[in-house]
């Protein structure tokens, strides 16, 4: 007998043209900071990875943890299999914070998405919807009160800041997160199509070096080692490092700590997730207390004294 009809796919989103088309659908995140962001941080991932999602919802993204000015993209391709699709119409309904290129899932993924999210930073959202630019790893626990101190701290033109091993000698940062801020976003953005052309062709070849590539490729030929701003140990922890090395990125979690790298085990989640949140509490209870308004406390004396000294180690 013949085989029975596929059951229909659920119906389509509102601005989906059909149930198997996502298109480039993206919310307009900054609209919730006045249409100008401080930094909209875009994590790419697996379009499959619909637990990590939750995982990380229930973390530093959760409203609880909300920072002014900071707001949070899941970044990924467009699902192949059905059972994928339809799922993650289910999850587009329910949440804002999901911008779906029109590209496939491939084993290139996460180069592709990277060169894609600058592509629609430039040419869809505009770059001038936040000063800065974040890509964060989806095994990486960020501090937004420390990122926002740290933003506000940077150069706004210019600007390319992450974590080195060879300072600079290899000329790319590696690991957790980098950012970048709207002019470069824009150049990024504007050169992405020649970038997917050699992608296509072969000459790209290794997803995992996505961020040599960025850095040697892309950013050096615009910015000169001036405007390369080399994060402190204090600021990236890895998890990772060999402790017997005396790494300097291994180090316990401080007020200063941006984000902890290669969290992947629920054991390290747990451990790291738990050292966050009470220093969290204490920023956002100096920084941006109930009641303090939009601009919130960043300038009191009482905030700038989590940052003392200055410089940190």
């Amino acid at each position: 007998p013949p085989a029975p009809p596929p059951s229909p796919l659920p119906p389509a989103p509102p601005g989906y043209a059909n149930a198997r088309d996502f298109q480039d659908h993206y919310p307009k995140v900054w609209e919730k900071c006045g249409g100008r962001c401080l930094a909209i941080v875009g994590v790419p991932v697996d379009v499959s990875a619909f637990h990590l999602r939750e995982r990380l919802r229930s973390s530093y993204m959760q409203p609880e943890w909300q920072v002014q000015g900071v707001r949070y993209l899941f970044v990924m391709m467009q699902p192949q299999s059905r059972y994928n699709r339809a799922r993650l119409m289910q999850e587009v309904q329910s949440q804002q914070d999901m911008l779906l290129i029109n590209a496939t899932e491939d084993h290139n993924g996460l180069l592709r998405k990277t060169l894609h999210w600058f592509m629609w930073i430039a040419n869809t959202a505009g770059a001038e919807r936040a000063e800065f630019w974040v890509k964060l790893d989806t095994d990486a626990l960020l501090n937004p009160f420390s990122l926002k101190m740290l933003l506000l701290d940077l150069p706004r033109s210019k600007t390319f800041w992450g974590r080195s091993y060879y300072k600079f000698i290899e000329g790319f940062f590696v690991g957790a997160m980098y950012l970048v801020s709207s002019d470069l976003a824009h150049y990024l953005g504007t050169s992405t199509p020649d970038a997917l052309a050699e992608l296509a062709g072969g000459q790209l070849k290794d997803d995992w070096l996505e961020d040599m590539y960025m850095g040697k490729q892309w950013v050096r030929p615009y910015l000169s080692d001036k405007h390369w701003h080399n994060a402190r140990p204090c600021e990236l922890h890895n998890s990772m490092d060999d402790p017997d090395k005396q790494h300097p990125w291994r180090h316990n979690v401080t007020l200063r700590s941006v984000a902890v790298h290669h969290v992947k085990s629920a054991e390290h989640w747990s451990k790291y997730w738990g050292q966050l949140q009470p220093l969290m509490g204490e920023w956002r209870a100096r920084c941006e207390p109930p009641g303090s308004g939009p601009m919130g406390a960043w300038g009191s004396q009482q905030c700038m004294q989590l940052i003392q000294p200055r410089e940190c180690v």
